[in-house]
């Protein structure tokens, strides 16, 4: 019997939580279901990505919320001085502004796609925080 497989009779964490997915594009809804809800024993298990997520046939995802997250600071952090914000456009994304902004000189634009589709972590994590505003604070504005 494979891993997946006898991970799918095992009941489920009650740290997770379950996410609806669409049929049609597999892709996940930001639509969080009961939190403590049981997935039927008989579900047919698609994917397993141990202590991160499950995908099951029946068009649910079931997430492990154990990641941490950094809040965005649209005011400027403390450290470095980069403002974040979080903004809503379907997907998890993450707006970064330097510490001092002149008027006269054009932003550069730094855009990190993450090859994991944000299945397991978003853009609050903080590996990903931390490294956009270190490049936001490294990389100049031009003329």
């Amino acid at each position: 019997m494979s891993p997946a497989n006898s991970r799918a009779s095992s009941p489920p964490s009650p740290r997770s939580s379950l996410v609806e997915i669409s049929p049609a594009n597999a892709r996940v809804r930001n639509r969080v279901l009961n939190p403590h809800a049981a997935i039927e024993p008989d579900s047919k298990l698609e994917f397993d990505m141990p202590d991160a997520l499950r995908v099951y046939k029946i068009d649910c995802v079931e997430r492990f919320d154990d990641t941490k997250s950094v809040p965005s600071s649209p005011n400027g952090n403390s450290t470095n001085g980069v403002a974040s914000k979080d903004f809503a456009t379907g997907i998890s994304s993450r707006l970064y502004l330097p510490a001092r902004v002149d008027p006269e000189k054009k932003l550069p634009i730094v855009v990190f796609f993450h090859d994991g589709a944000f299945m397991v972590h978003n853009a609050s994590f903080p590996l990903y925080h931390i490294y956009i505003a270190s490049v936001d604070v490294a990389v100049p504005a031009s003329r």
